[in-house]
């Protein structure tokens, strides 16, 4: 990432007006998606229950903007922060957690650990590929 030319990182991806530096700043900002899906799957379902499902478009666009000014070395440092707070949450939690049947507040159900498999391997993985095609 420290390589990315500026023009890289200006780069428009998926059509949608989203340069590859933001494509990034989604990346950073739902880097720490295990241990959020771990502590909402352990709160009491009555804590959970009122709130209503996210609207994803507009919770990602919120958490770019917050991000889209900050330099890529900081945001490299976010996601190396939350990425390693994440694996060592996930080798101290009990194997229950991750049996635990939860909907996401995205909608998605299933277990714990199906869920965050899944946003790893399918969302991020996608998301670096395309970022590494548009960056250069």
């Amino acid at each position: 990432m420290a390589a990315v030319s500026e023009a890289g990182w200006a780069t428009e991806v998926y059509g949608t007006g989203w340069s590859a530096k933001q494509l990034f700043c989604h990346i950073a900002a739902d880097s720490s998606i295990a241990g959020m899906l771990i502590a909402l799957a352990k709160m009491p379902a009555g804590a959970r229950a009122p709130a209503p499902e996210i609207e994803v478009d507009d919770w990602n666009a919120r958490q770019v903007a917050n991000r889209q000014d900050k330099p890529i070395e900081e945001l490299l440092e976010e996601l190396r922060r939350n990425v390693e707070r994440d694996i060592q949450l996930v080798r101290s939690e009990p194997d229950e957690t991750f049996a635990l049947h939860f909907r996401a507040p995205w909608g998605e159900e299933g277990l714990v650990s199906d869920l965050i498999m899944k946003t790893i391997s399918g969302h991020f993985l996608s998301h670096l590929a395309d970022l590494r095609a548009a960056a250069g």
